[in-house]
C-alpha cells in the first residue's frame, strides 16, 4: 500500500511534533519533512511533493510574499489543510 506523504509546517516544536506524533500512528500516513516557516514549507513541499500539507495560518503572513502565494508553493498539485489556534 502506498503511503500517503504529509508536510507538517508549523513554527512551534511542540505542535509539529504532536501533529507528527498523531499522523505517524495512522496507517498508510507518513511526515515526508516538516517546516518551520512558510518559505520553508514552500521549499520542502517542492521537494517532497507531499500529497497534503497541515500548515498554520499564521504563517501564512511572516515572509513578504506569504507562502500561499510563493510561485513554488501555490503552482504544486496537493491538497493543504490550513489549521489556527486561538488562546
Amino acid at each position: 500500500m502506498k503511503q500517503l506523504g504529509i508536510l507538517v509546517a508549523d513554527d512551534h516544536d511542540v505542535v509539529r511534533r504532536g501533529i507528527t506524533s498523531l499522523i505517524e500512528s495512522q496507517p498508510g500516513w507518513k511526515v515526508c519533512d516538516e517546516a518551520r516557516s512558510g518559505l520553508e514549507a514552500a521549499a520542502k513541499a517542492e521537494e517532497q511533493k507531499p500529497e497534503i500539507v497541515i500548515l498554520d495560518r499564521s504563517m501564512l503572513g511572516k515572509s513578504s510574499l506569504g507562502s500561499h502565494t510563493d510561485k513554488r508553493f501555490s503552482s504544486l498539485s496537493l491538497r493543504k489543510f490550513i489549521f489556527e489556534f486561538a488562546c
